[in-house]
């Protein structure tokens, strides 16, 4: 009933930067489906405050293997404020629709420059946890 497109795209300055967009669309009227159409206020809500919090420990994670492994202690501060800023909304537009989950992706939170301090913040959330928080439109999309 849904495909999900994942566009790739790339542009050049100075550097080179990559990027992808999600779209999702129902196959039968060609409609682009996205998190409000999928989800009710309050499932939008719960599932914002679960991405924020499962990106938070991977970030922590992350920062504790940084300072442990590598020379990052003239950056730290500025690698926590930066994740902090990046992670404070969870951009449930940028998803992508499997048969058995969803994918909310994140991009990067940190410039060209600096991208070896970033992490994949990437989660993908089963069907079955989802439901609760699926509008009446996204429940005949998804079952």
């Amino acid at each position: 009933k849904l495909v999900s497109l994942q566009f790739d795209f790339e542009s050049m300055g100075a550097y080179p930067e990559g990027w992808q967009e999600y779209n999702n669309f129902e196959t039968a009227t060609g409609k682009l489906i996205t998190e409000q159409t999928l989800f009710t206020p309050a499932g939008r809500q719960k599932i914002s405050k679960l991405l924020i919090e499962k990106r938070k420990t991977l970030i922590k994670s992350w920062i504790t293997e940084m300072d442990t492994m590598y020379n990052v202690a003239d950056d730290s501060a500025w690698i926590a404020e930066n994740f902090a800023a990046c992670n404070n909304k969870a951009e449930l537009d940028k998803m992508s629709v499997r048969k058995n989950s969803i994918v909310f992706y994140k991009r990067y939170c940190f410039p060209h420059m600096a991208r070896p301090y970033d992490i994949d913040l990437d989660i993908e959330l089963p069907l079955k946890f989802l439901l609760p928080c699926l509008s009446d439109t996204g429940r005949k999309l998804l079952q």
